[in-house]
């Protein structure tokens, strides 16, 4: 992508509309543990999201090399990728 492609107002507004999402990681936790019966199937399943969580948090900096700079294209469509199967998994 050059750079009189890049749209920086655009980019911006996906850059704040992604900062809100984590916002929603509390009430995503809380219907987790609120939607499945039984201690131990809680328990399990809170540790599997600890566990993929911080798989993302090592995978997701290991998509954006620094050859891609300044617009980090691959990285971007490979995250935005990420987005659209959790919400596939979420529909």
């Amino acid at each position: 992508m050059s750079r009189k492609n890049f749209r920086q107002p655009v980019a911006l507004a996906g850059f704040y509309l992604l900062a809100f999402l984590f916002g929603g990681n509390p009430l995503n936790v809380s219907w987790m543990v609120a939607n499945i019966a039984g201690q131990t199937k809680k328990l399990v399943v809170m540790s599997l999201y600890n566990a993929e969580s911080a798989a993302g948090n090592i995978i997701g900096p290991l998509l954006f090399n620094a050859k891609d700079k300044p617009h980090y294209v691959p990285g971007v469509k490979a995250t935005l990728g990420v987005f659209c199967g959790l919400f596939c998994c979420k529909v």
